[in-house]
């Protein structure tokens, strides 16, 4: 009769740990791809150690809780289990009868997987109604996510507080949570995962902890949500695909909609989210284990994953348009600047973003650099950043900076403005009450039903001169719009009416008393809309040139060949126009016309043997029309005296007939 020293039935919980993806990485190249083909190997093994001659194991079962498996959004291939093992739903069984050290096992999948979109068509109210029983479990507290903690209560309240748009809410509680938790790999969140009440508080963590976080928030207002678990890209060149979860949100009519704090992706996920299993909790075993036998010490190793990608799809096609204005088109070194831009949903579902500004040397980027946009169907929301050019630098350059305003998924759109010394300056103080209308107005809604259009007459004028800002008001919309008040600067025009699809001009008589470029604002308010719009004007100097640097030698022999230099440059930021550069002898004359002067260097050959005077007199001139009508020049003289000792009977003959010719047929 055998006797067992132990006889023990076992389940072993391998907890899976997600931390070992990166957050904010997932943005890179497969991010906007329409589909992958990936194959996933997952494999491990387990050692059995007999820890006497007795020794004797009856049965080993691994059940692996974390493969892929078929849905709307990832289809696969092939599936190869080894050794051979039994599918049962959500997992697959392996299992041992015979004495072995060591057991190894995995599954082999290639899968095509797809991005993942709600495409949630119309408003949800919120606070949701009584659930199915069945979504009951999906409300409540779990080991990590203890959703009736105080704290978590609150703070899911606070975000919550006057929404009633489900979307706007789970939205808004995944972006703070991703802004609020800082990823954080460090040895007491990678190895140990924290109760959302924890990570609330300390305000770090990695993405099993800030997906806990979101859950938590969620539930504690009465919303559906759960624990995804998978693998994702993470662009990384230590290790492209790891461990990674997130969550899914329940949406009455839709089902179960993904959101990514970590990556910043909302109601949506890419192509580079292998979903592996769904759970309550993150701390829900990959994988169990249970053996039957005597005098055996097991021990089980970690999951080991090999992502390669086989075939990637091409880029999705646009679901945003991006469009982006500056507020001033030309501002001086040090100055304020403000950058507007209109996101437009182009597909018939709410989309969410994190919208993006590009870094720039040449200036500092004022307010975050990512923006949260929530889109209704086909509809569209602004976005606004103020930043501020760098004061030092060089002087001797007009810079022309790009900006560029971008989706994660690559939609993009951008503005270029110019930055010179001598542009208008525009204090944060100035550029920060355009933002607060600008503000106003997406807030008033039928500021949208309204045109403003301003101009001038001539954008560039000088000294002295009048001009005129002409406004075009313009009412599009349904009601009748009355006690308007039209502003440039602080003067202004009160109790302005507009009737129905009417048209109204405001004209404002304008003059300059500083060189530069500016830009000067009109608003237009009442207390049903707010408009503003920027009207670039140029003030300069009156154009002026000078001949400088005039080089020529006072003596010359007889034999010489000689130079005569000078240079022709503007002394005003305003170039002169079609300026006339002559050089002249008597009657004789050189000339050059320049369309647009800046600098123009001269050097005039001259042979001593030409001349018919012991004397000979050059003139210099630059001339052209100014801005008034009226002929602006400038002239120069240079004289050089002949050597008489180089010049005998025959050389004075031949000066005399020199002169004849000159006077015939000119000096060149």
């Amino acid at each position: 009769m055998k006797r067992w020293a132990i006889v023990f039935s076992v389940f072993l919980l391998l907890a899976f740990f997600l931390s070992l993806s990166s957050p904010g990485h997932a943005q890179g190249d497969l991010t906007g791809k329409s589909y992958l083909v990936v194959e996933s190997d997952i494999n491990s093994n387990i050692e059995a150690k007999p820890t006497s001659g007795n020794a004797q194991l009856e049965h080993l079962i691994a059940d692996l809780y974390f493969f892929p498996k078929e849905s709307n959004t990832m289809r696969i291939i092939d599936r190869k289990a080894t050794p051979s093992a039994q599918l049962n739903g959500n997992n697959i069984e392996w299992v041992w009868i015979e004495n072995q050290e060591q057991f190894d096992f995995g599954v082999k999948s290639v899968v095509k997987t797809f991005p993942t979109f709600a495409g949630i068509k119309e408003k949800i109210d919120f606070p949701l109604p009584i659930l199915e029983p069945s979504l009951s479990k999906y409300i409540v507290a779990t080991e990590n996510i203890d959703v009736n903690h105080p704290e978590i209560i609150a703070a899911a309240s606070s975000l919550a507080e006057g929404e009633t748009d489900l979307f706007r809410v789970v939205t808004k509680i995944a972006y703070w949570t991703r802004h609020h938790v800082e990823y954080d790999l460090n040895t007491l969140t990678a190895e140990v995962t924290q109760k959302a009440s924890w990570v609330l508080e300390n305000k770090k963590g990695v993405c099993d902890e800030v997906t806990n976080l979101f859950i938590a928030l969620n539930r504690a207002l009465g919303i559906p949500a759960r624990f995804v678990s998978g693998v994702s890209y993470t662009n990384s060149e230590r290790n492209q695909w790891a461990p990674h979860g997130w969550a899914e949100v329940y949406f009455p009519g839709y089902g179960w909609v993904p959101f990514d704090p970590t990556y910043g992706q909302y109601a949506w996920v890419d192509a580079a989210h292998i979903k592996m299993k769904e759970s309550l909790d993150p701390s829900e075993p990959s994988t169990e284990y249970e053996w039957r036998g005597r005098d055996i010490h097991i021990k089980t190793q970690q999951l080991i994953f090999d992502t390669q990608i086989k075939e990637v799809g091409q880029n999705l096609p646009s679901l945003l348009k991006v469009d982006v204005v500056a507020l001033k088109n030309n501002i001086g070194f040090g100055s304020a600047n403000l950058f507007t831009a209109t996101i437009t949903n182009l597909q018939p579902f709410y989309l969410a973003e994190e919208i993006s500004i590009s870094k720039n040397e040449e200036l500092h980027v004022l307010d975050d650099e990512q923006q949260l946009v929530i889109l209704p169907p086909q509809g569209y929301a602004t976005v606004h950043w103020r930043v501020q050019t760098k004061k030092d630098l060089d002087e001797e350059y007009k810079y022309t900076i790009p900006m560029l305003v971008y989706s994660s998924r690559n939609e993009s759109g951008s503005v270029s403005f110019i930055v010179e010394k001598n542009n208008a300056q525009y204090s944060l103080q100035e550029i920060t009450k355009s933002y607060q209308q600008l503000s106003e107005e997406d807030k008033k809604v039928y500021s949208k039903q309204v045109d403003l259009s301003c101009g001038v007459g001539e954008s560039k004028f000088y000294e002295n001169e009048q001009n005129n800002v002409t406004c075009t008001i313009r009412n599009r919309g349904n009601v009748y719009l009355e006690r308007l008040q039209v502003c440039l600067g602080k003067r202004c025009k009160e109790d302005v009416s507009i009737g129905i699809g009417q048209s109204r001009k405001i004209i404002f008589p304008i003059s300059w008393s500083e060189e530069g470029n500016k830009a000067l604002e009109v608003t237009l308010k009442n207390h049903e809309i707010t408009k503003t719009v920027s009207v670039d004007l140029e003030r300069s100097d009156l154009p002026n040139l000078e001949i400088a640097s005039v080089e020529a030698p006072n003596v010359v022999e007889y034999d010489d060949v000689f130079t005569v230099n000078f240079t022709v440059r503007r002394t005003s930021e305003d170039p002169p126009q079609d300026v006339v550069v002559t050089f002249t002898r008597g009657k004789s004359e050189k000339k050059w016309l320049i369309p647009e002067l800046h600098e123009q260097v001269y050097s005039i050959t001259l042979y001593a043997e030409d001349f018919d005077a012991m004397q000979n007199s050059f003139g210099i001139s630059a001339k052209f029309t100014g801005p008034e009508g009226d002929e602006i020049k400038e002239e120069r003289k240079v004289v050089v005296q002949l050597d008489p000792e180089t010049v005998s009977v025959y050389r004075g003959i031949k000066m005399w007939f020199n002169k004849l010719v000159n006077w015939v047929e000119g000096w060149f």
